[in-house]
Order: structure tokens, then C-alpha cells, then sequence
């Protein structure tokens, strides 16, 4: 059984959602800590061909809280002003009235708890583009609550009974094939092949809501098998593209 673990991330970019393709079952990781300015309340969309920050506001809470205890702040005024955002930077995008469409079912949640949300977007974009792999969240496997980065990956990995984790190709630097394989899991990096969107600061990944807004669910999930998967020789390094 192949595995990805990864934190619950607001619409992010096309690779996020090739690793779903990749594997059997996919993990969300909300019981971590929560990292200000990342990707977990914010993506960049395209408006005008540039990048703007979509983002939707998070609560103040104490430092070193978890993903999971976070909430967004999404009174009808926030919600209200992410959808023009998003509509008027895609109003004459082929795609608009699909998408927007689906986004909507995502807005209108009701849940505020940043995990809950963001996991709900990211399994409504996958069931919409037919990615058919098991949806979990890390909670509620019983691994060891001490254990941190690698160490917490295998153990996760070991209870499911995967014997394949693949993970984004940035986060080569954070793994070690050797040590897996000594737990008796391959590992694997995704490097997605879509190219990135040329915008006026240059080369970027967009969120994929700017890949269906053009391409729509059919191109999309055209695009879904366009990445390879990079299996580092023990004691190498793969540099992230």
C-alpha cells in the first residue's frame, strides 16, 4: 500500500493533489504545529498576471498551537470578500461557472476549524477531479504522540501497512531512504511535470483553483499523471526542482 502524509494546505498547487493520484491512501497531518505565513490559511492565485495572495484569516491563539486547534475567522464580510477576489480575478476565465461553482460547496462549509476546512476544500476538489484514493487524518491514528518528523511519518506509515511513502519533492532535504528502507518502506519524491504559470514576477505554482479556472476538471485531471517519482539512493540528497 503506497501513503502520502501532508499538512491539511489551503488550495494548493497541481502536485499537492498528483500525490493523491500517486497513492492508496492519503493522510492529512492537522495534529502539528501551526506555522504562520505558510501555506495553511493562503495560496496564490492569478489576477492580471500576477500573483495575488488569497488568504483567509486565522484566529490569534497561543504559539505552538496545532493546525487542528486553529480556527479561521470567517464572518459573512471575509467570505464575502475572498469570493470577489477570486471572481473578478477569473470573471473571463473559460472555466469560471464550473469552478466557481464548486468553490461554492467549499465556502459555504461551516466549519471554521482550519483542518476540518481546508481538508473539506481538498476532498471536494479530489472527488470532483476523480481521484479515488482513502482520505484520513493523522488524529486518529494512534501513533506516538512524541515523535516527530521522519521518525512520525514511519510509525504512521507502519500502522497502516504501507510499504511505499511518497512525499513532495521539497521535502527531500527531511528524509532518509536508508532509514525507511531499514523499516521496510520505500521512498519516493514527487516532481510534478506541469509546468509552472509564467506570471510578471516570474515562474510560479498557483493554486489549483487558477489550473481548473483555464484548464477545467477535464484538463485538470488531464494533468494529473504528469509527474514522475524520484527514489533517492541511500546516503544522496535530490535537489527540489
Amino acid at each position: 500500500m503506497i501513503a502520502a502524509i501532508m499538512q491539511p494546505y489551503l488550495f494548493p498547487y497541481v502536485g499537492y493533489f498528483q500525490l493523491m493520484h500517486a497513492v492508496d491512501t492519503f493522510v492529512f497531518s492537522g495534529d502539528v504545529q501551526y506555522s504562520k505565513n505558510g501555506w495553511i490559511n493562503r495560496n496564490l492565485i492569478r489576477k492580471d498576471d500576477a500573483a495575488a495572495w488569497l488568504t483567509l484569516p486565522v484566529r490569534k491563539m497561543h504559539l505552538g498551537s496545532l493546525i487542528n486547534e486553529r480556527h479561521y475567522a470567517l464572518d459573512g464580510a471575509t467570505l464575502d470578500g475572498a469570493k470577489r477576489l477570486v471572481d473578478s480575478a477569473y470573471a473571463d476565465a473559460p472555466a469560471f461557472d464550473a469552478t466557481r461553482a464548486m468553490l461554492e460547496r467549499v465556502w459555504e462549509h461551516g466549519d471554521d476549524n482550519v483542518a476540518g476546512f481546508n481538508a473539506n476544500a481538498l476532498t471536494t476538489i479530489a472527488e470532483t477531479l476523480g481521484l479515488g484514493c482513502r482520505f484520513l487524518v493523522s488524529s486518529d491514528i494512534a501513533a506516538d504522540p512524541a515523535l516527530r518528523s521522519e521518525a512520525r511519518v514511519m510509525e504512521i506509515c507502519r500502522r497502516l501497512g504501507a510499504t511505499h511513502y511518497v512525499n513532495a519533492i521539497g521535502g527531500v532535504g527531511l528524509y532518509h531512504a536508508e532509514h525507511f528502507a531499514d523499516a521496510g518502506i520505500e521512498l519516493s519524491f514527487l516532481k510534478t511535470s506541469v509546468p509552472m504559470s509564467d506570471l510578471k514576477e516570474g515562474a510560479l505554482h498557483l493554486s489549483i483553483i487558477d489550473m481548473l479556472m483555464h484548464a477545467g476538471v477535464s484538463g485538470t485531471g488531464t494533468a494529473m499523471p504528469r509527474y514522475e517519482l524520484i527514489a533517492p539512493p541511500a546516503g544522496s540528497t535530490v535537489q527540489p526542482a
